[in-house]
This record gives C-alpha cells, structure tokens and sequence, in this order.
C-alpha cells in the first residue's frame, strides 16, 4: 500500500501533464468539430 501512495505521488506531475493534454486536445477537437458543422450548415444555406 505504501508503495502504491509513493509511486502515486512520484508519477502526480507526470498524471497532471497526461490529464491537461487530454483537455487541451479535447477542446480543440470540440472547436475544430463545431467550426466544421456551422460552416457546412452556412454552405447549405
């Protein structure tokens, strides 16, 4: 058990970058998607 909380504590930088990535990449595909859909609505129209 021990070991587990140290290795968590060691790895908690590295976990932290991971996490922040996954949101940064996260957002932009949320922008990038949304960009796509409202220029293929505008074209439709």
């Amino acid at each position: 058990m021990y070991n587990l909380i140290n290795s968590l504590s060691n790895g908690d930088q590295k976990m932290f970058w991971l996490i922040f990535d996954l949101i940064v990449i996260a957002t932009f595909h949320l922008i990038w998607f949304s960009y796509l859909f409202f220029k293929r609505k505008d074209s439709e129209l």
